[in-house]
C-alpha cells in the first residue's frame, strides 16, 4: 500500500535528464532525485527500511544524501538508524521528516512523522552515529518508553538537528532517558560507543524536548557545539542526585570546551540546575530563559571541578531568590555577568565581575543589611550605569555576629554539614560559615529540611556525606556513611537514629536535624564540632560606608611637590601606590625648613570631593615630627597638604603612608 509524502518539490541538478519529483496524490513519489532516498520505497519492516537506505547512501557515488520519511507513524525496535566508522572517509548524511508541532502552552507535542524507539540491545543510544562527516536530522517526533537509553549517540559525525520533537516518556524527576549524547567517555578516537567526540562545530537548535532527563550530555571533547533556540517542557526533569538540563562531563584527559548554551527556553520546575559543568573549560553558558523553579532548584548554572574560564550570563530567572551560579572552582578565571536584580543572595565570583543597570548599585549585590562588593579572595567588582541616573555605586560595609552551634557533623571531602540544632534556614545560603575542617572562604550554598532535601533513588551512586530523605519524607534526614550504590529497591529507613544497608551504601539517620551544602568540601571528619555562621544575632554595625568613590584606584602613582616648610632644594621626592592608598617620601632641603607647609599630594585620577585622609609615619623621623604636632587640608580635587607645628630637621628622609576615605 502507497503512503503519502508530504508536499514538497526536490529540483534536479540540471542536465540529469530529470526535472524534478513527481508527486502522486496518495502515492509514491516519481524517479528520485540522486541523492534522494525515499525510505517507503524499500521493503520490509521499518528497520529493515533504514538499513537499505543507509546502505544505499553510503554505497553511491558520491556516497551521501537525504533520507525522506513519510508523514506516518514509524517503529524501530532495532538499533538500525545507525553508521560506521570509516577513518578518512567524509559523507553527509540526512533524514528528513514532513514535521513536528511543538505545544507551548505544554500541552502533548505532535508530528506529521513520528518513529517510536523499543530498541532494548546493548548499544549505547537508540541512534547511533559513527561516521565521519555530518547527520542531519529535522522534521521528525521521536517517542520512547522513559527506557534509560538515549536517543541518540554521535562520537564522529557532526551534528546538526533542528525543528524536532524528542518524548523520553518520563515525567519530573521519573525521567531517566537523555535525548542527544556527544561523545563518548573514552579517548581513543575511532570507532565504538566509547570514543570521545570528535564532531566539532555542531548545531542543536529549535527542537523541542518532552518527558526528557538531560536534552544534551556533553562527555569527552565534547567542543565546539552550538545548543540555542531550544525548548525544554514542563514534563522534563532528572532523576538524578542535583540534576540538571544540560551536563558538561570532560575528565582530565578531555574536557568540554568552547560550546555555547544560550537563547533556550527551560523549564526548571524538576531540576537543580539549568546547566551543570565539570572539566569544561572555555564554554558560554547563557543568557538563557530559566522558568518555574522549586525543589530541588539550586541555582541557574553549576561550574564545578576542573570548569575554567567560562562566561555565565544571565537571562531571564523567574525566581532570583537564588544564586545565578555556583562556582565551586575560584581562581579558576569563570566569570558572570548580572541583570540586575532583587536576588538577595549571594553571587560567589572568582574574577572581576560587571553590572549593568539603570538607576543606583545593583540589587544582586545586597546581603542582609550590607552589600558585599568584594569576593574574600579580593577580586574586584564593578558597576556601570546609564548616563544622568546615578551612577555611582554605594557600598557599605557591616559587622554581623557570628552565631555558633556545637553540635555539627562534618564528613571530609563531602560539602554537607549536619546539626540538629543550627536550624539552617533559607536566610542562610550566602552567609560565611566556619569550623575546624570548614576551609575558609566557605560560603552556605543550599539549605535543607527532611521536607525540601533530595529524595533517595534507586541504582544511584551515593559519596560518603551525601544527604537524602526518603522518596515519601517522614521528616528525618539520613546521610551516606558508607559510600556505594543503592539497590534497585527503597529500604526501611529507621527513625531511631540507627543505619541501614542499601545496596552498597549505609544510611545513617539524622533524625530530625537539618543541613547546608558548602561551597568547598570539609577536610575533617568529626561530630560534636563548634560551627559559626555569620548568622545576624543583632543589630548589625555599620562599620565604613563609600559613595562616589573610587572602590580600587587605578592608574599612575599620585603625584607630589615640596612646601615652602621643606627649606632650600628638597630632593628624593616621590609617591607610589594608588589615590586610595599611597606612599610619599621627601629628603629636606640642606637650609631653610620651617614650621608650615612641608608638602602636598595631587590624586592621579582625581576625586568627585575632598576625601578624608589619614597619615602615618614611615620611619622614625616622621614619628617624631608628626609627635609635635600637624594638620592636613585638601581641595575638592584632593589634592592634599601637610603642614608641622615644627620645623623638620634639614637633609633628612621623612616618609609618610596615606589612605583616602571619601
Amino acid at each position: 500500500m502507497s503512503t503519502p509524502y508530504a508536499a514538497s518539490i526536490i529540483v534536479s541538478p540540471a542536465g540529469n535528464g530529470q526535472a524534478g519529483v513527481t508527486i502522486s496524490p496518495g502515492g509514491l513519489p516519481g524517479p528520485s532525485a540522486p541523492g534522494t532516498y525515499y525510505l517507503d520505497s524499500y521493503t520490509g519492516s521499518d528497520d529493515a527500511k533504514m538499513t537499505a537506505a543507509l546502505t544505499a547512501l553510503f554505497a553511491a557515488t558520491p556516497a551521501g544524501g537525504t533520507i525522506i520519511l513519510a508523514p506516518r507513524a514509524y517503529s524501530c525496535s532495532l538499533q538500525s538508524w545507525a553508521t560506521a566508522y570509516s577513518a578518512g572517509v567524509a559523507t553527509a548524511v540526512k533524514i528528513q521528516g514532513a514535521g513536528a508541532g511543538f505545544n507551548g502552552a505544554w500541552g502533548a507535542p505532535e508530528g506529521a512523522t513520528t518513529v517510536t524507539f523499543t530498541y532494548s540491545g546493548s548499544g549505547a543510544a537508540m541512534m547511533d552515529f559513527q561516521h565521519i562527516g555530518t547527520i542531519e536530522i529535522c522534521g521528525i517526533q521521536f517517542i520512547q518508553a522513559n527506557t534509560g537509553k538515549p536517543f541518540l549517540l554521535t562520537t564522529n559525525a557532526t551534528p546538526n538537528l533542528h525543528d524536532n520533537v524528542w518524548s523520553g516518556g518520563g515525567t519530573g524527576v521519573t525521567c531517566a532517558t537523555d535525548a542527544i549524547v556527544l561523545g563518548g567517555t573514552g579517548t581513543t578516537v575511532g570507532s565504538g560507543d566509547t570514543a570521545p567526540y570528535q564532531g566539532y562545530q555542531g548545531d542543536i537548535y529549535r527542537n523541542f524536548f518532552d518527558g526528557i532527563r538531560r536534552p544534551v550530555l556533553f562527555q569527552e571533547y565534547a567542543n565546539s557545539v552550538q545548543v540555542h533556540g531550544n525548548t525544554i517542557s514542563l514534563t522534563c526533569g532528572s532523576n538524578l542526585y542535583q540534576g540538571s538540563a544540560f551536563e558538561m562531563l570532560g575528565s582530565g584527559s578531555g574536557s568540554c570546551s568552547g560550546n555555547a548554551v544560550y537563547g533556550n527556553c527551560i523549564e526548571c520546575t524538576h531540576y537543580s540546575f539549568a546547566v551543570r559543568a565539570q572539566y569544561a573549560v572555555g564554554n558560554t553558558l547563557g543568557p538563557n530563559g530559566l522558568f518555574d523553579m522549586s525543589t530541588p532548584w539550586i541555582a541557574g548554572y553549576y561550574l564545578g571541578p576542573n570548569a575554567g574560564s567560562n562566561e555565565v550570563i544571565d537571562g531571564e530567572r523567574t525566581t532570583v531568590s537564588a544564586p545565578l551560579c555556583w562556582d565551586l572552582s575560584p581562581g579558576s578565571n569563570n566569570r558572570q555577568r548580572n541583570a540586575a536584580r532583587g536576588s538577595g543572595q549571594y553571587e560567589r565570583f572568582s574574577t572581576p565581575v560587571g553590572f549593568y543597570g539603570t538607576a543606583g548599585p545593583p540589587q544582586s549585590f545586597y546581603f542582609g543589611q550590607g552589600v558585599i562588593g568584594v569576593e574574600k579572595t579580593g577580586n574586584q567588582a564593578y558597576w556601570e550605569t546609564l548616563p544622568g541616573v546615578n551612577p555611582y555605586p554605594q557600598v557599605a560595609l557591616f559587622t554581623i555576629a557570628a552565631t555558633q552551634f556545637t553540635d555539627g557533623n562534618l564528613v571530609s571531602g563531602s560539602q554537607w554539614v549536619t546539626s540538629l540544632t543550627a536550624a539552617f534556614a533559607l536566610a542562610d545560603v550566602g552567609q560565611a560559615i566556619g569550623a575546624t575542617g570548614i576551609p575558609s572562604q566557605t560560603q552556605i550554598m543550599l539549605t535543607v529540611t527532611a521536607t525540601t532535601a533530595f529524595p533517595w533513588q534507586a541504582s544511584r551512586a551515593y559519596a560518603a556525606g551525601d544527604v537524602i530523605r526518603p522518596a515519601s519524607a517522614n521528616a528525618h534526614l539520613y546521610q551516606c556513611a558508607v559510600a556505594g550504590t543503592t539497590a534497585a529497591s527503597q529500604p526501611v529507613f529507621p527513625v531511631n537514629g540507627s543505619t541501614v544497608t542499601d545496596g552498597g551504601v549505609t544510611w545513617q539517620d539524622l533524625g530530625t536535624s537539618a543541613a547546608c551544602c558548602i561551597s568547598n568540601p570539609a577536610t575533617a571528619t568529626a561530630s560534636g564540632v563548634t560551627i559559626g555562621i555569620s548568622r545576624a544575632a543583632g543589630t548589625s554595625t555599620e562599620v565604613i560606608a563609600f559613595e562616589r568613590t573610587h572602590i580600587r584606584s587605578q592608574g599612575s602613582a599620585p603625584s607630589g611637590a615640596a612646601g615652602a616648610g621643606a627649606g632650600s632644594s628638597p630632593s628624593a621626592i616621590s609617591a607610589t601606590g594608588t589615590d586610595l592608598a599611597f606612599t610619599f617620601s621627601i629628603t629636606t632641603g640642606g637650609s631653610g625648613t620651617a614650621a608650615g607647609a612641608m608638602f602636598s599630594v595631587a590624586p592621579a585620577l582625581g576625586w568627585t570631593a575632598a576625601p578624608h585622609f589619614t597619615m602615618t609615619a614611615g620611619n622614625s623621623a616622621t614619628a617624631s615630627l608628626m609627635a609635635g604636632g600637624f594638620w592636613l587640608t585638601t581641595t575638592g580635587g584632593g589634592t592634599v597638604t601637610a603642614s608641622f607645628v615644627n620645623a623638620p630637621v634639614i637633609s633628612t628622609a621623612y616618609v609618610f603612608a596615606f589612605t583616602a576615605i571619601q
